[in-house]
């Protein structure tokens, strides 16, 4: 599910990320926070056969999946591997590769400064990053006033109950079903990117070390006709609703999700819709000469 709701929905930030990156023949490649490889089989794509990625994550099952991907595609092991690994403590040498990309990650680590300081350890000076954030568009941009205006709509069909949005309506949800709910242990904090999440990765990056950053936003409002989908989606897209839920009784996330679902329904028989609006900031730059 994770893979297939990321192939649908994040494979133009994964293509955009690509163009930025700006890959070469030849050049090592780490993609921190891999999950299911999707970054690291797109850079690999784009080695012309010579070159190797490392696509690290902490969970195995997703490297599992993502090692299996990549060998139907002929990139798995020859080209692009794939190692469990932790983002604020990468096992990956010194000054040992020519690229670093990291997507929808940073924001959700407990201690971001750490992994930016690790991206910057094993780049080769000169070395290039690409790092990617979900993250509202910028207020001055012609994308971002064009995207804001799209969600302004869908937001006051919201008031009017014509529109449901993800990952805000699950949440709202979740509060309300799962107040009294036990919760997963070390999963009450949040990053100091969860706000601004843009800028404030920028600024991280630069306070590391990172020089020549340049700054780029794109952003998508998708419309979703299933509820089940919408469901996932929202698991999928919001790592606060889902360690909610994980840390529910079963017979609570089940009221949830029976509420869930029948909400969305009610607003699709009005003839409403379920809305995704997303959007990613990235950045790129390099590790001084």
């Amino acid at each position: 599910m994770f893979d297939r709701l990321s192939e649908r929905y994040s494979a133009a930030y994964t293509d955009y990320a690509c163009d930025l990156a700006g890959v070469h023949a030849g050049e090592q490649a780490l993609d921190v926070g891999t999950g299911t490889g999707m970054m690291a089989r797109a850079l690999g794509s784009r080695l012309g056969g010579s070159g190797k990625v490392l696509g690290v994550d902490l969970s195995e099952g997703m490297l599992e999946y993502a090692a299996e991907r990549g060998r139907k595609l002929g990139l798995t092991p020859h080209i692009v591997k794939f190692a469990r690994g932790d983002a604020e403590k990468l096992e990956v040498a010194d000054s040992s590769v020519d690229l670093v990309t990291s997507l929808f990650l940073l924001r959700h680590l407990p201690h971001p400064e750490l992994a930016a300081r690790e991206m910057l350890r094993v780049l080769r000076p000169g070395g290039r990053f690409v790092v990617g954030v979900g993250s509202a568009g910028p207020w001055v941009s012609a994308r971002g006033t064009r995207y804001r205006a799209r969600r302004l709509r869908v937001l006051v069909e919201e008031r009017l109950g014509l529109s449901l949005l993800a990952p805000q309506f699950i949440l709202k949800m979740v509060e309300s079903h799962l107040c009294g709910e036990p919760r997963l242990h070390g999963t009450e904090g949040s990053s100091a990117l969860s706000t601004r999440s843009g800028p404030r990765t920028e600024a991280l990056l630069r306070k590391t070390g990172f020089t020549e950053l340049r700054s780029s936003w794109r952003g998508h409002v998708d419309g979703i006709e299933d509820p089940e989908e919408f469901w996932e989606l929202s698991l999928h897209f919001s790592s606060a609703a889902r360690y909610r839920i994980l840390g529910a009784r079963p017979e609570a996330v089940e009221r949830l999700r029976a509420a869930f679902l029948s909400t969305c329904n009610q607003v699709l028989d009005r003839g409403g819709s379920l809305v995704y609006p997303h959007g990613a900031w990235f950045v790129r730059g390099r590790r001084p000469r």
